[in-house]
């Protein structure tokens, strides 16, 4: 491999690539690794929590309790399945069999549009906003303890703000 190629950042005395070992990305420093791997590793943690807790208190997991707090934000309840699968990232199919799920526990109906029978839509129930108001106290509290209280201010709106800017970076992507 021709150490001009861009491929790999180190090579051998005899030009062959170096390859990575372990968790360290190639082209990353020391700063640029550990702050990764802080990221992925807190991240991985909390979310991890999140849906054991949200789970184990309320039945749910944490993307049904995003996909009901999308429904319950929206106008009148209600949003087009693609919209849903756009705002959770999440592929079409899977979120067509989250919504079949929750359905099926009475927490949201489907139906098709009136105007264009191939647009369907989710409109939480009742039942979906009591439920999703019990989970949200306990999604907030696992927030508050976990990753707000840990945080000064400052380094709550820097975190913030630098997520921010990751997330519209990859929106752009689809």
């Amino acid at each position: 491999m021709d150490p001009s190629d861009g491929v790999h950042d180190a090579y051998t005395e005899r030009g062959d690539p170096v390859y990575p070992t372990g968790r360290h990305l190639p082209g990353l420093d020391d700063v640029e690794q550990q702050c990764w791997d802080h990221y992925v590793e807190a991240s991985t943690r909390i979310c991890t929590l999140l849906q054991r807790t949200l789970h184990s208190a309320h039945g749910l997991g944490l993307s049904d309790v995003r996909l009901l707090a999308l429904l319950a934000d929206a106008k009148d309840g209600r949003c087009r399945m693609g919209t849903l699968a756009h705002e959770l990232a999440e592929h079409p199919s899977r979120v067509t069999e989250q919504t079949h799920r929750l359905e099926e526990q009475g927490l949201l109906t489907r139906s098709t549009s009136d105007r264009d029978r191939r647009v369907v839509t989710a409109t939480i129930s009742a039942t979906g906003r009591a439920r999703l108001g019990t989970a949200m106290t306990t999604y907030a509290g696992i927030v508050r303890q976990f990753y707000l209280d840990p945080l000064t201010r400052g380094q709550m709106t820097a975190t913030g703000d630098s997520s921010r800017r990751v997330s519209e970076e990859l929106r752009r992507l689809r």
